[in-house]
């Protein structure tokens, strides 16, 4: 590039000012515009602390009039950008340390790009040329992922076929024992029969809560066995909330409810003893496999649809990253989406599900030693799960995969989980986009911040930004979108949600807004900076906070109410910040109590603290990250 070695000035000027840009918008500064004179059309303090008028100054007294020879160099003031002349055609660059997410060839690139655009892009919008450099596009080329086609077989037909193939091995391990595989067939046949009887067929949708035992797994594979989806609930949540999440998934049917809370809400179903084999239906991977609320800005939950493809397509990846054989752990709540990987990997792989009951799940210590004794080689949890059970961890479990997710996972706790000997991976997936969509292999001590890595194969990912949804260079932010087979069908009954959260992009196709703000980072992974909106995640739950605010609010006394998360040790918890009404003093443990009867438990506040006033922007709203500075200095009103 001739004008990186060309020693007029003005060009030197050039030169430097498109490095401020480059670095400037690395360093994610508010992006500036140059004026018609070629001067800031405000007053710009570049990275390095240089104004425009200083940086002019400085090219001028350090490059005279004349050619520049190779090897010469320039340095942009005291932090430290340094510019390189070197051959004719080109210059060479050493990035500042706070840096971390550049180097050299993509600032190189970038100031390449923006000076090869210099003479055709009006001063006034130089600051919003796009910096993409070859380096930024063969990281992003790198990292993206690629996609593939659903697997024609469904889990429902794989363990099928192994049945039909080893009808006697192991596959289920329970406190009622060990399970065969034509056992475990034979029990789900009865639940078939029994949902055929009532009516349930091809396209249905029934509810599922039963105990952590083998008749949960048998019901939802009884369940496929009748053509139907199944929806996992849990009737100890408030009695409102369930029936929202029912009317929203459609169901026609419930199976299980073991209190009877939901009784004539639902037809109550369940297996016919020793019914005779009863033939399956088989289902496209098209078709429908299981339905899961999650939460809505409006308070509405939204039921998403997830297919058979979609779920065969994301154990797939993991048999990729796992193998077979595996003894795993189903140690997650059944509402929650990551425990389907726990309940369809290891029956379609010739592996064994290992079911934690509700009493050993409680109990860190019991779940762990139960797994030990058990052989289990494949535990998943949340980092808040994980908390709790690192130090359980007793031993070497070199022969062990611990998979982690849910929420972000701590530097700190990285570290501790890895140094039980076990791999370790972070892994990333909304619920639409089924379970897992990104991994990351934490190595020891590799990451400062762990990243949620690279796609899984047959999904992409893609950092959008703007209202056309155009890509980011590597380092700025943008709305993560994720594409591929393992992509949900959508929100059912709700084909406005569904417009708005899956979109068809005109280069990436089908793609869902995670509104998960990320970057790229330099070595092709993926890093989460926050949301675009106001969900945070809790214990792996996803938590709407302007709904844990409307019911806080309604609570008598209760002015104003929002919500923020706080770091709690290791853990994450949710304060609750009230601005009272005049003369009011309501007792924690009756807010607690009136929040307890409307939400599920994992929305309620752990904490509460009381504001004069909640701090708020111009615009009225809730100034969250304020609140979220402020409340790590309040004292939490006791119990």
């Amino acid at each position: 590039m001739n004008t990186a070695s060309t020693g007029h000035p003005r060009d030197r000027l050039r030169l430097l000012t498109a490095a401020g840009l480059v670095m400037s918008r690395a360093q994610r500064l508010p992006r500036f515009t140059i004026g018609p004179d070629g001067e800031a059309a405000q007053p710009l303090v570049l990275p390095w602390r240089v104004t425009l008028d200083a940086a002019a100054r400085a090219v001028a007294e350090r490059f005279p009039a004349t050619d520049t020879a190779p090897g010469d160099r320039w340095q942009s003031g005291r932090t430290g950008l340094l510019l390189r002349a070197g051959r004719p055609e080109g210059f060479s660059v050493t990035v500042p340390e706070d840096l971390r997410h550049l180097d050299a060839d993509l600032v190189t690139g970038r100031v390449t790009a923006l000076l090869d655009r210099w003479d055709e892009t009006s001063a006034s919008s130089l600051g919003q040329v796009p910096l993409w450099g070859e380096r930024d596009r063969a990281v992003i080329g790198s990292g993206s992922g690629t996609t593939l086609p659903a697997p024609r077989r469904t889990v429902a037909q794989a363990f099928a076929d192994r049945t039909a193939e080893e009808p006697d091995g192991e596959c289920l391990v329970d406190d009622h024992g060990v399970m065969s595989c034509a056992e475990l067939a034979f029990l789900a046949a009865n639940y078939t029969t029994g949902l055929r009887r009532a009516g349930i067929g091809p396209s249905d949708v029934v509810a599922v809560d039963l105990p952590r035992d083998r008749q949960l797994i048998a019901a939802c594979l009884g369940i496929w066995g009748a053509g139907a989806a199944f929806m996992p609930v849990d009737t100890g949540h408030p009695a409102e909330r369930v029936a929202g999440q029912l009317a929203a998934a459609g169901a026609r049917a419930i199976v299980g409810d073991p209190d009877g809370r939901l009784a004539g809400s639902l037809p109550h179903v369940g297996p016919v003893p020793g019914s005779p084999h009863t033939p399956s239906h088989h289902s496209a991977p098209d078709d429908l496999a299981y339905v899961l609320c999650t939460s809505g800005s409006t308070g509405k939950p939204k039921a998403v649809g997830v297919s058979h493809g979609a779920l065969a397509g994301c154990v797939d990846a993991f048999t990729g990253i796992l193998g077979a054989g595996r003894r795993v752990a189903h140690l997650t709540a059944a509402t929650f989406d990551i425990s389907l990987l726990e309940f369809a990997y290891p029956l379609v792989t010739d592996g064994v599900l290992l079911m934690v009951d509700n009493v050993r799940r409680k109990e860190p210590a019991a779940a762990i030693q139960w797994l030990t004794d058990q052989r289990a080689d494949v535990i998943q949890a949340t980092p808040s799960m994980w908390s709790l059970l690192v130090d359980c961890l007793r031993g070497d479990w070199s022969h062990a995969v611990l998979l982690c997710g849910g929420e972000a996972l701590a530097p700190g706790l990285a570290a501790r989980l890895t140094s039980t000997g076990a791999q370790l991976w972070n892994c990333y997936g909304p619920t639409e986009a089924t379970i897992w969509c990104t991994t990351h292999r934490v190595e020891p001590g590799t990451d400062p911040a762990v990243p949620i890595g690279t796609p899984l194969p047959g999904t992409t990912a893609h950092v959008l930004t703007g209202p056309d949804l155009e890509p980011v260079p590597v380092g700025e932010l943008g709305e993560l979108c994720v594409g591929g087979r393992q992509l949900a069908l959508g929100y059912l009954g709700r084909d406005d949600l569904t417009a708005q959260a899956f979109v068809d992009h005109p280069v990436h196709g089908r793609i869902y807004r995670t509104g998960d703000i990320c970057s790229w980072q330099r070595d092709g992974t993926l890093r989460i900076h926050g949301r675009t909106d106001d969900q945070v995640k809790v214990r792996g739950h996803r938590v709407e906070l302007p709904e844990v605010d409307a019911v806080a609010e309604s609570c008598p006394g209760v002015r104003r109410a929002a919500g923020v998360v706080v770091q709690q040790g290791d853990d994450l918890a949710l304060l609750c910040c009230l601005e009272l009404q005049p003369g009011a003093s309501p007792d924690v443990s009756d807010i607690r109590a009136f929040m307890a009867a409307r939400l599920p438990s994992a929305w309620v506040p752990t904490q509460f603290a009381v504001l004069a006033e909640l701090p708020r922007m111009s615009s009225g709203k809730i100034d969250r990250r304020s609140l979220r500075a402020l409340a790590q200095t309040l004292e939490p009103l006791a119990s």
